[in-house]
């Protein structure tokens, strides 16, 4: 499917539910023939990412509204020989952050395999709700953040990420939820 204008782009999001298919997903993930460069500055740091609008805008409030009302420039990619639109942003969160969120619209198997990689839970947290990421996202991260308190030995790790769900700006009920099974552990 060709995207040629951001009319046929919004009509293609429109008719698109919250999530793509697995197998479209799956084809994706692989990043090639990406039609966005992505630069952006968090917390004063800047670079850039190559990505799909398709796949940000389809579970991404944020980028859906980025997208649709940011002009992108047209910019020469010699990596895949063509030109790509380029979009700059600025978050206040860590870069890391935003490539997890990124990941995430993706394919999430890298992050089931590797619980132990996530330090920073309350930037990821809010930043996936700044973003607008949908709930099921949130249940993802959960369950590894969960399974990580789990597997942890020391109080204080263990103090560390429960406050840290509990100071993210987390929706509510899965805030509750997740200290509500945490304190019973």
């Amino acid at each position: 499917m060709l995207i040629h204008d951001d009319e046929d782009f919004d009509i293609s999001l429109s008719s698109m539910s919250i999530g793509l298919s697995s197998k479209l997903r799956t084809h994706l993930s692989a990043r090639n023939c990406c039609d966005c460069r992505l630069v952006y500055t968090c917390n004063g740091l800047s670079s850039a990412v190559l990505c799909h609008r398709l796949v940000l805008s389809a579970s991404s409030v944020y980028f859906r509204l980025f997208f649709k009302y940011n002009q992108p420039q047209s910019a020469y990619d010699s990596s895949q020989q063509c030109y790509l639109n380029e979009y700059h942003c600025t978050f206040n969160f860590t870069e890391k952050t935003l490539l997890t969120c990124i990941d995430l619209l993706y394919a999430d198997e890298n992050l089931q395999q590797c619980p132990q990689n996530l330090l920073f839970y309350d930037d990821l947290l809010n930043g996936m709700m700044f973003l607008g990421l949908p709930d099921e996202y949130f249940i993802k991260i959960l369950i590894l953040l969960r399974t990580k308190l789990l597997s942890l030995t020391g109080d204080v790790e263990k103090r560390h990420l429960i406050a840290s769900v509990a100071k993210s700006q987390l929706n509510d009920k899965f805030r509750k939820a997740f200290l509500a099974r945490s304190l019973c552990l």
